[in-house]
């Protein structure tokens, strides 16, 4: 955790906000970072829209200003307080749509942390409600921390979902590095207790089990199961020896089954208050896709969860052109209103 320096705190009013601060303000003065706070003004949404769309030009940019200045007042509270503590905070009014306004803002000042609460009504029984939390699950370059309930002082539970089944790819590999790296830093900084999970299964189990082609006798189904079962405890002790050492208070939970089941209901059978899990499989195109397995997680987890991309992942909205020297050259970010100083 201490790797975060450049945190966007998105402050909309669909969420907690206060959590999200509260959060970006602990990392930052342990960190020494700088935090940006952002709120996203989308007057496309249906219902501001058709009260626009009912008045006279003049009224209906009055109206727009008078909601900006709403929004504008409000983060400034926000700012002057974490300015007031010491903290470097910049904040922004942004007019777009949220998640692609909240992504442009991380390519373009090149934040490596957006924190955000869960929207109001999924707090109770989703962490990851869709919409603007999925989005920047799917879509957003850096680490995205959604916060369903503030991390306890100390004795916070936290688990690591890795998959060592590709621990050969460079990508997997050092994914699993940076989750067991946030998941033992955050053990250590809230006092608490890691739990590091892996789900495993036979590919295609049911259908070579009914087979008429294969048959494969019971006695060979278990010994097959057995190697699987054995390697991947092997390779789950040497991800978790390399990241780890007597200091840390960790266990190590080897579980057969579905991980898009499996994964949510251990964190609420051990009460965990942050997952810590990788979000992306592909990283081969510009435009990445979820996992299946992520996805499944994602639908079902009610803890906190801060989700990680593995190296060389591209924003599929990253829209850059080709300049000299091989840098990109981004389109600028819709018109924002500062906030402080």
């Amino acid at each position: 955790m201490q790797r975060f320096k450049n945190i966007l705190v998105v402050c909309d009013e669909n969420s907690n906000a206060d959590w999200a601060v509260d959060c970006a303000r602990d990392l930052a003065v342990k960190n020494d970072g700088r935090l940006t706070l952002i709120d996203v003004v989308d007057f496309e949404k249906a219902d501001i829209s058709d009260i626009l769309v009912g008045l006279n030009m003049d009224t209906a940019l009055q109206l727009q200003n008078e909601i900006f200045q709403h929004h504008h007042l409000r983060l400034k509270a926000m700012a002057d307080e974490l300015q007031e503590e010491g903290l470097q905070v910049t904040a922004s009014v942004v007019n777009g749509l949220p998640f692609v306004e909240v992504v442009k803002a991380v390519i373009l000042q090149q934040h490596d942390l957006v924190i955000k609460a869960s929207d109001w009504h999924a707090s109770a029984s989703l962490t990851v409600a869709p919409g603007l939390d999925s989005h920047l699950i799917r879509k957003c370059p850096c680490p995205v921390w959604i916060i369903n309930q503030p991390l306890p002082k100390r004795g916070a539970r936290i688990m690591a979902a890795i998959d060592p089944a590709e621990t050969g790819m460079a990508n997997s590999r050092t994914l699993n590095q940076e989750i067991m790296n946030c998941a033992v830093s955050a053990t250590a900084r809230q006092q608490g207790e890691l739990r590091v999970f892996h789900a495993w299964s036979l590919q295609e189990e049911s259908a070579l089990l009914e087979s008429q082609l294969i048959k494969t006798s019971p006695g060979e189904y278990a010994s097959i199961s057995t190697r699987k079962r054995t390697l991947r405890a092997k390779q789950l002790r040497q991800i978790v020896s390399a990241q780890t050492d007597r200091s840390t208070s960790c266990k190590v939970h080897l579980h057969r089954g579905n991980a898009s089941e499996a994964v949510p209901a251990f964190a609420q059978a051990n009460r965990i208050d942050l997952l810590v899990m990788g979000s992306v499989t592909r990283t081969d195109v510009t435009g990445f896709f979820i996992g299946n397995t992520a996805e499944g997680i994602f639908n079902r987890i009610t803890c906190s969860v801060l989700a990680l991309k593995p190296k060389g992942f591209r924003s599929p909205l990253l829209e850059a052109t080709s300049v000299p020297g091989g840098a990109a050259k981004q389109r600028p970010v819709r018109s924002a209103e500062k906030v402080g100083s």
